[in-house]
């Protein structure tokens, strides 16, 4: 967890500061704010999975599966509306990118949910 948050908030900085030097002037306004909107739910998880590695769950196994869709979530969530930012720069399709999003925003929430109720359980 403490791996993969610190990672990804190494992500999210580089991405960052990427869009608030570089992309302001390639992307429309748009497009700008998912980015930023992207990256921010990406930093928010990141810096979560950094909090939870320090906390004690109910069970290891109910961390490792909080810890995996928290993961999968930010990928889903996160990356597909950085992605899907570019759309204006692809020549190609990737509008079928779309219907990830709001999976790894029902996978967020799910975590978060099992979160909760590990939390209530102590």
């Amino acid at each position: 967890m403490r791996i993969a948050g610190s990672l990804l908030m190494v992500l999210g900085v580089i991405l960052g500061a990427m869009g608030s030097h570089y992309l302001k002037e390639k992307l429309p306004p748009s497009a700008m704010e998912s980015f930023d909107i992207g990256i921010q739910y990406l930093i928010y998880h990141a810096l979560a999975l950094l909090l939870l590695s320090r906390m004690r769950f109910g069970t290891q196994k109910r961390k490792k599966t909080v810890f995996y869709m928290i993961l999968l979530g930010i990928l889903l969530f996160s990356g597909s509306i950085v992605i899907l930012s570019f759309k204006s720069l692809i020549p190609f399709n990737i509008r079928w990118i779309g219907p990830l999003t709001p999976v790894g925003g029902g996978l967020l929430i799910a975590a978060w949910v099992a979160t909760a109720f590990s939390f209530a359980k102590k």
